[in-house]
């Protein structure tokens, strides 16, 4: 036990230490940038400077297309991408029971004014109470979320077949 006590603190600090120097650098092959994007979003600086957030949607030999976030979809040459970071979304239970509220009340609403209407006027209250009964344990959920940098996306040569 008193052997226990006397590693505790440079376990600590080897811990804390070595979660500080964590290498934040992810490596792809040009080719599958979207596949290791995964859905998570891109941040690109092209060489004059601009910056472009959004999320992978093709990658062709020498160019790579974006989903903006205003939906619009934008092509960049590979040779202007100067740099990429994948962001780290943190915490969106809230956000997603929002759209799961959203889409059963939507749903609702369509059977209401619809030969369904007794599943309509089910349905709506239903999605009421399940949001206002869900929304303290996705609120804890959020805050509870680990707190995860965003890393650097390092392009690597793709494999060339011989």
């Amino acid at each position: 036990m008193k052997l226990l006590k006397q590693f505790r603190f440079p376990t600590i600090v080897l811990a804390a230490t070595a979660a500080v120097f964590a290498d934040n650098t992810v490596e792809a092959h040009w080719s599958q940038e979207c596949r290791v994007a995964d859905g998570k979003q891109l941040m690109l600086t092209t060489t004059d400077g601009q910056q472009i957030n959004g999320y992978c949607f093709r990658v062709n030999a020498d160019t790579l297309a974006l989903k903006t976030l205003d939906k619009h979809t934008v092509t960049i040459a590979r040779k202007a991408i100067a740099g990429m970071r994948l962001r780290t979304e943190r915490g969106r239970q809230v956000a997603a029971l929002g759209k799961g509220v959203r889409a059963g009340v939507h749903q609702g609403h369509i059977w209401l004014f619809s030969p369904h209407a007794i599943a309509g006027l089910i349905a709506i209250p239903s999605t009421l109470a399940w949001g206002a009964m869900s929304l303290p344990f996705c609120i804890l959920g959020d805050i509870g979320a680990p707190n995860v940098p965003d890393k650097d996306l390092k392009l690597v040569a793709d494999k060339t077949a011989p």
